[in-house]
């Protein structure tokens, strides 16, 4: 099957009367991803890579509280050969918040190894709130960067298009690279047009219906395939 351009078909190839259908989608990325948390608990990683999944951001963190789920998502994942990152959810409210929401992290990770970075997604209503600056956003980002690039680990801001242009001063990311949330059509791109560098675009959730967000070997409990964050990855 070659793509000719962006978006999702489904092929069904039959033979000797029986025949088998698996969604394919093209994107402007050079590798595809999801990022799971506690919320998708049945995840089968063997499936997960053979469908073509490139790599894998695991959630490690909600703001000071480790993902139960992250270290039996960690081993299995890693058992199959699945290159990872992973990501805290962050509550902070302050750099020193911040700061210790970073090496939550560290020492959750203890050392072991990640072959994509460690995010620090900021999003949550504490950092929408009327008491927050922009200033203040912009101080804990470069606190949790510092800590996480000191212990030798790559750094990633998370948050999504409406966040970076309003909460944001997006003048002032330059050298920041961004994964960035925007839900939409893949031939229209993240649509960002600030500083930083854009190294992944999380484009849905099953939130938009113009793109699959299902993955194989993701499931619930009755076995059937349910949404994910699916993401592609920029050079």
């Amino acid at each position: 099957v070659t793509g000719v351009s962006y978006g999702t078909a489904t092929i069904t190839a039959t033979v000797a009367g029986k025949s088998a259908s698996t969604i394919v989608t093209v994107t402007p990325g050079i590798k595809n991803g999801i990022d799971v948390s506690r919320w998708q608990e049945e995840v089968d990683w063997c499936r997960v890579k053979k469908s073509g999944i490139d790599f894998a951001f695991l959630r490690i963190s909600n703001h000071d509280l480790e993902d139960y789920t992250f270290e039996t998502k960690y081993q299995n994942a890693s058992s199959v050969g699945m290159p990872l990152g992973v990501y805290c959810y962050s509550r902070a409210v302050t750099v020193a918040e911040a700061e210790e929401e970073a090496r939550k992290v560290l020492a959750i990770l203890n050392g072991r190894h990640l072959d994509y970075p460690i995010a620090f997604d900021l999003e949550d209503d504490v950092h929408k709130s009327a008491s927050m600056t922009k200033e203040n956003l912009h101080n804990m980002i470069r606190a949790f960067k510092q800590v996480i690039e000191d212990a030798g680990y790559r750094f990633v801001l998370y948050s999504y298009l409406t966040f970076l242009n309003s909460n944001l001063d997006r003048t002032q990311l330059e050298g920041i690279d961004l994964w960035i949330a925007r839900y939409r059509s893949l031939k229209l791109e993240t649509g960002y047009i600030g500083t930083g560098n854009i190294k992944y675009w999380q484009y849905n959730s099953g939130q938009y219906s113009g793109t699959n967000s299902q993955v194989d070997g993701i499931t619930n409990d009755a076995g059937e395939l349910v949404s994910v964050d699916v993401n592609i990855e920029y050079e």
